[in-house]
């Protein structure tokens, strides 16, 4: 996660994750709005965390377990607590919004795993994930390593805006539903870089 919005406009928050953007501060002294984020690592524990929280969450239907099986593992996600206060929820419950980073991609050219736009290296990521074209028996081992090589190369071609400064070439900047077919993904994806 790399902002939070509440009603398009960016906000700030303190170590305890409490925003601290005034309009959402009451006559109190206190913050009204909490956002907790989970970013989906190996060891996060969901359950555990937001119990950890003064007026925590009260849980519906608690199952045994529930403390060591939602954790959340692999998934990202927000938690967003609203105290009611009629001042700063004049206009209702507002609209929560976040620009966030997408999978991590390999990169032929370094050898490195990192958040990267490039359209070529999020394409590769699509043939090779579990979640793409892997679970149709294609592999990173099927990949030409050389020819993502030179079209991440033109995707990070700097290229001049009419309106004055640059932006790469080809980047894909987005969010893909598995409701799809794998062609229609792929198709969509490679409108990013004029298809090829």
């Amino acid at each position: 996660f790399e902002n939070f919005y509440i009603n398009d406009e960016i906000i700030t928050r303190d170590a305890n994750d409490y925003v601290t953007t005034s309009k959402w501060v009451g006559s109190d002294s206190n913050s009204k709005i909490l956002i907790k984020e989970f970013t989906g690592a190996p060891n996060q524990n969901v359950y555990t965390t937001l119990n950890a929280l003064s007026n925590g969450p009260e849980w519906q239907n608690k199952q045994t377990g529930d403390d060591t099986n939602f954790r959340g593992q692999g998934i990202a996600c927000v938690y967003v607590r609203m105290e009611y206060d009629q001042n700063v929820f004049a206009e209702g419950i507002p609209l929560f919004t976040a620009k966030v980073q997408g999978k991590k991609v390999y990169d032929p050219r370094t050898s490195t795993t990192g958040y990267s736009a490039n359209a070529a290296l999020c394409i590769r990521d699509y043939l090779v994930s579990g979640y793409g074209l892997d679970n149709l028996n294609y592999t990173d081992d099927s990949t030409n390593s050389h020819s993502f090589q030179v079209a991440a190369n033109t995707c990070d071609e700097s290229v001049s805006l009419s309106g004055g400064g640059t932006e790469s070439r080809y980047e894909i900047n987005g969010v893909i539903t598995l409701d799809q077919t794998p062609s229609n993904i792929l198709g969509d994806m490679m409108t990013a870089c004029a298809g090829t």
